[in-house]
């Protein structure tokens, strides 16, 4: 059998990033954001709400890699970045990926862009897309035997960043396309 750890997260289920969004008006990205607070906190004008929420998205996927690295779904690092719908993916995607005696290593070329900052007055969701690359990531046996990784490549990502219960912002919903999407 063989599992790639992103298509783990596309055969657990594709979620639609917006789901209350009845009229769509794109808003000018702001710049790809390499770097990003160390943890979620609260974000202020919408200028400061896409390079935050930037920032959470590309902390999330770093969390990712890092829990398929140690195959632990239960890494407090995932909840730190996200929550919800998008959390219970990642970890199951996680805990499937070890559960199978794999591992994952790489990093996932990120470009991510804040497409929608909702309400503008007082933001309380940002919508960011992505054209992610995965082909430097891999999975590979824990144990050193064989194994035979799917390549990976471009797909399209589209995530909620959400202000969380707690009053931290978390990417709360995910949808990962296939590879070639983008």
């Amino acid at each position: 059998m063989r599992i790639r750890a992103y298509d783990a997260i596309i055969t657990g289920a594709l979620i639609l990033a917006v789901t209350a969004c009845a009229a769509k008006q794109p808003t000018p990205p702001g710049p790809p954001t390499p770097s990003a607070p160390a943890s979620p906190q609260p974000l202020g004008q919408s200028p400061d709400a896409r390079t935050h929420a930037v920032g959470i998205y590309v902390e999330m996927w770093r969390a990712y890699e890092r829990a398929l690295a140690e195959g632990s779904a239960d890494s407090p690092f995932l909840a730190e970045y996200a929550d919800g719908p998008a959390l219970l993916l990642l970890s199951r995607a996680v805990r499937s990926t070890a559960a199978a005696g794999l591992r994952g290593s790489g990093a996932t070329l990120l470009s991510p862009k804040a497409t929608g900052v909702h309400p503008m007055a007082d933001p309380t969701r940002v919508t960011v897309s992505d054209c992610m690359d995965t082909s430097a990531t891999r999975v590979y046996r824990f144990d050193g035997s064989p194994y035979a990784d799917a390549p990976g490549g471009r797909r399209q990502m589209t995530a909620s960043v959400a202000l969380s219960a707690d009053g931290k912002w978390r990417v709360n919903q995910i949808r990962l396309e296939q590879v070639g999407s983008c």
